[in-house]
């Protein structure tokens, strides 16, 4: 390690033992902001400071860097079962490759996880549906009506009451893959939860399938 990264490195790791939460919880904004994903190591200490804002500021800063860096993986596999912060760290890690993570994507939807403490931003279990959402749309017409996804479809089908635009997706995703039974299941058990009218948008899909395919950020 060069010195000037050893200096840093060392005061950043005096910095994160201070007694003081506020200036442990300003070496973790430090390392994310800085990007030095070679201090990694001190944010996986501070995920488990007894400060919460430390904690927080320690999880956001690991988000900031990439999954694709092992050791950022290897923190976030490492803390799936850790529920202040569970599923952000699932989702970051499926979406670099949701493949491998297609079971607790699933189960992050059913069960509607959510963090303990959350600081923010979009709900992290829609995100995991959407993860999942956009894994399925990839996948071959005849992979998808094999049978071998059921599991996850049935998953995908619990995504909740968030806007008008997920079940009417859903009802497009099923009727462009040329799935009609499935859809037409999917759209009553819809119309039965919903708290206002889909009907409208189910139509709208009946009209033109092929214009629904669900874009993202």
């Amino acid at each position: 390690m060069p010195m000037a990264a050893s200096a840093t490195h060392e005061r950043l790791t005096i910095l994160a033992g201070d007694v003081a939460p506020e200036v442990r919880t300003a070496a973790a904004r430090e390392i994310g902001f800085a990007q030095q994903i070679a201090l990694s190591d001190i944010l996986a200490k501070l995920i488990t400071d007894h400060d919460v804002n430390v904690r927080n500021m320690a999880a956001m800063s690991l988000l900031s860097f990439s999954p694709k860096n092992e050791a950022i993986a290897t923190i976030f596999r490492a803390n799936l079962g850790n529920k202040e912060f569970e599923p952000i760290f699932l989702n970051a890690l499926a979406r670099e490759n949701p493949e491998a993570y297609l079971q607790p994507l699933a189960q992050a939807v059913e069960r509607k996880t959510n963090p303990s403490n959350w600081w923010g931003g979009q709900i992290p279990d829609f995100t995991a549906w959407e993860i999942l959402f956009k894994y399925l749309q990839t996948q071959p017409v005849k992979r998808i009506t094999s049978g071998k996804f059921d599991r996850y479809l049935n998953s995908m089908e619990k995504v909740g009451n968030y806007s008008s635009s997920e079940p009417r997706d859903i009802y497009a995703f099923y009727l462009q893959r040329g799935m009609t039974d499935r859809a037409k299941k999917f759209r009553l058990e819809a119309d039965k939860a919903a708290t206002y009218d889909l009907e409208l948008f189910f139509k709208r899909v009946d009209e033109n399938p092929s214009l629904y395919k669900r874009e993202y950020r």
